[in-house]
């Protein structure tokens, strides 16, 4: 029952960390709830973000964040980080009752608090050989709703939001290689943007099933 309890206020927690997170970063941001358990796709623009871009350019970032819902990666996402959550809590609630798992890392006493915050400070030295699976995943997504975005709308018009959105934001938009493979969740800017260039506007095909 203590674990349990722990477990409760670290994701309660969490969720202020992310509510908290959102009130102060609302400046550039968007809220996809498209296709979750809040409801049928809906995408939340600030006023910030709508007075820096044009009308074209609001319908195909529109575009590109419900493609995420037509092309089902909320929910897939979802299924995939309450996958490994419940991974990772099975995980902790077996090494919690090992005693070698304490005495490894220098604590003498045995406690669910212990427990968890041993995990919380082990965990990172393994799970980051899994980021670049992830972060490989989430490139793909954002390339499949760029494409989606193209057809429906304008691909050019989405290439100038993101020029705008990464100069606000100070973005690099040459990043290293290595590192953005590693770790960025979004592709590297200026292929990105290249890319989205090239597919231009959409297809008549599009236009008409539009």
């Amino acid at each position: 029952p203590r674990m349990t309890v722990i477990i409760g206020a670290a994701l309660a927690a969490n969720a202020l960390l992310v509510a908290f997170s959102l009130s102060v970063g609302r400046q550039l941001f968007i809220n996809e709830l498209a296709g979750t358990v809040f409801g049928p796709a809906s995408s939340v623009f600030f006023d910030t973000l709508l007075s820096s871009l044009g009308p074209a350019q609001v319908e195909s970032v529109l575009a590109h964040e419900l493609a995420h819902f037509k092309l089902r990666h909320i929910p897939q996402r979802l299924a995939a980080g309450a996958g490994m959550s419940l991974a990772g809590f099975a995980l902790l609630g077996w090494l919690s009752s090992q005693e070698w798992f304490y005495v490894a890392l220098g604590v003498p006493a045995r406690s669910d608090a212990a427990a968890l915050l041993l995990f919380l400070f082990v965990a990172p030295a393994f799970t980051w050989i899994g980021a670049p699976l992830l972060a490989a995943w989430s490139r793909r997504h954002e390339y499949q709703a760029d494409a989606f975005a193209a057809r429906f709308s304008d691909g050019r018009s989405l290439a100038d939001a993101l020029v705008t959105l990464y100069k606000d934001n100070a973005t690099t938009l040459t990043p290293d290689p290595l590192y953005s493979a590693f770790h960025d969740s979004h592709p590297p800017p200026a292929a990105r943007i290249a890319r989205l260039r090239s597919l231009g506007g959409p297809g008549p095909s599009a236009v008409v099933s539009s």
